[in-house]
């Protein structure tokens, strides 16, 4: 943008965007899966709880590019986090009070699957 004639024209009316930094990526990632935990929890009466290192390679994984923003870390977690839950929950039918742990992550050219433990 260092073109006097185009500068001119267009005048002072430049917003520059600023990408989000990776330790706000982090702070936007874990206030989403919170909020996605607290949710399962209070819908179905269960407790879902991630191994460390699922909840590192699911903020690997939504962290990876943050050029998208916060939309593209929630994007992300629907991908990677929301939809293999889901499939994992609709699998195991956990009833009322079960505590579940999230032991594994794999990603591979078919998609995200998580397993799923009652505990």
């Amino acid at each position: 943008m260092n073109r006097p004639e185009l500068l001119n024209r267009i005048g002072d009316n430049i917003i520059v965007f600023d990408y989000i930094r990776p330790h706000v990526g982090e702070m936007i990632f874990d206030m989403m899966l919170n909020g996605h935990l607290k949710a399962i929890q209070k819908q179905l009466n269960i407790t879902l709880d991630l191994d460390d290192a699922v909840k590192a390679s699911l903020k690997e994984l939504a962290l990876k590019d943050l050029s998208n923003g916060g939309r593209g870390i929630r994007n992300k977690i629907e991908y990677h986090f929301i939809t293999p839950i889901s499939r994992s929950l609709f699998s195991l039918d956990p009833t009322p009070n079960d505590v579940l742990r999230a032991t594994t992550i794999t990603v591979n050219n078919t998609g995200t699957t998580i397993t799923l433990q009652k505990q």
